[in-house]
């Protein structure tokens, strides 16, 4: 519902991943906290004094994808909210317009599926360095 009513220009894609996110599910440390990152996606601590979640596994990849699929964004869309929009909102004065000449770049390359609406990271570049290869 706020999507719809702030719409695409004043909306921000943000996740709050935890340090399991991307791996394979099991059983991990968060600083000096077992936790356990479940199939579904979920990270729970693993005491059982203590139930509860310890954060999220949602990627940024994946908050696009939905974005996409779920909510009917175009891809130029989701990757505003998840750029541009939250630079803007931030005051980040680099970043509010995009990328501009001798400014430092830190950059994804992705494929998407047009049909699924899948995003598949192939390269993540930071400060011009090659930082992640699928």
């Amino acid at each position: 519902m706020a999507f719809r009513a702030k719409g695409v220009e004043r909306s921000a894609l943000v996740t709050d991943a935890v340090q399991p996110a991307g791996c394979a599910p099991g059983i991990y440390m968060l600083g000096e906290m077992e936790v356990e990152l479940l199939p579904e996606g979920k990270v729970q601590l693993t005491d059982p004094n203590r139930q509860g979640l310890a954060g999220s596994a949602l990627r940024m990849d994946k908050g696009v994808e939905n974005l996409m699929r779920l909510a009917g964004l175009s891809l130029v869309e989701a990757i505003s909210m998840a750029t541009q929009n939250p630079a803007r909102m931030g005051r980040i004065a680099s970043r509010q317009r995009g990328l501009a000449t001798g400014e430092r770049a830190d950059l994804v390359l992705f494929r998407v599926d047009e049909a699924t609406k899948a995003v598949a990271v192939e390269q993540t570049w930071l400060g011009g360095k090659l930082v992640f290869q699928a």
